[in-house]
């Protein structure tokens, strides 16, 4: 099998372009580490080689510390959903997507998981590396999903007290224009969800929640305070 490769290999560096010879060079060589494909995120290594990182994605690692802070590529650059992009993952637990459009971006960490959990770039590919929220508590991730029709865009934050959360659409844009996790709405507490009425969608926040449909569009229900002298702070009931 061995043999077979080296023959592919070398008849691509003869005919094919430089950026054809890199790909074909880092499936050899990745070939060689491991024969197990960990496209969809599931698979695991049937050994304890590395694989080579090459390209965009390369620079990306080498820029976050390399294996100092990511740890070493435990499978080579594989193709992303649509074919467009390519995806790599490392031992430290994160992933390093790239898209010609976007370049290469990278996500690890709870908010790593919950991007896995949403479909990975089929949720949207990364348009940021994971950044402190601007109060200094909690990381985000923003995404660009290129697949749909005017590459919406999306975001996980995380905060200790609330974990990794998404927010998405109309929702994440009143959300932004309230201040965001700034704001009196604080960061989000679920993901955005149906509500089962209609086609009402509600992602909920720590002093509230935004609800959204078709209608009417987004509503934003704050807490109300109706005794300063205990916790009790319910949310008003829905309209």
């Amino acid at each position: 099998m061995r043999a077979l490769w080296i023959c592919v290999v070398a008849t691509v560096l003869v005919v094919a372009g430089p950026d054809v010879r890199a790909q074909a060079v880092a499936v050899f060589f990745g070939t060689l580490h491991s024969h197990t494909d960990l496209s969809d995120g599931s698979g695991t290594l049937s050994g304890p080689e590395t694989a080579d990182v090459i390209g965009a994605i390369r620079e990306k690692w080498l820029k976050l510390g390399g294996e100092g802070f990511f740890g070493h590529a435990i499978d080579i650059e594989r193709p992303t959903f649509d074919g467009v992009g390519r995806a790599q993952q490392f031992s430290g637990g994160g992933i390093i997507s790239w898209h010609p459009a976007i370049g290469a971006f990278a996500v690890w960490g709870q908010i790593g998981e919950k991007w896995v959990a949403l479909g990975r770039e089929k949720y949207g590919y990364p348009i940021t590396d994971e950044l402190t929220c601007s109060d200094g508590r909690g990381r985000l991730n923003h995404f660009r999903a290129m697949h749909l029709a005017g590459h919406p865009e999306a975001s996980i934050y995380w905060s200790p007290a609330t974990g990794a959360q998404e927010v998405r659409g109309a929702i994440r844009a009143t959300w932004f224009a309230r201040g965001a996790e700034r704001g009196p709405l604080g960061y989000p507490t679920s993901d955005e969800h149906s509500t089962g009425r209609g086609d009402e969608r509600r992602s909920n926040f720590v002093n509230g929640r935004i609800t959204w449909t078709s209608a009417r569009g987004t509503r934003v229900n704050d807490e109300v305070i109706i005794d300063h002298g205990t916790a009790l702070r319910p949310v008003p009931p829905e309209r």
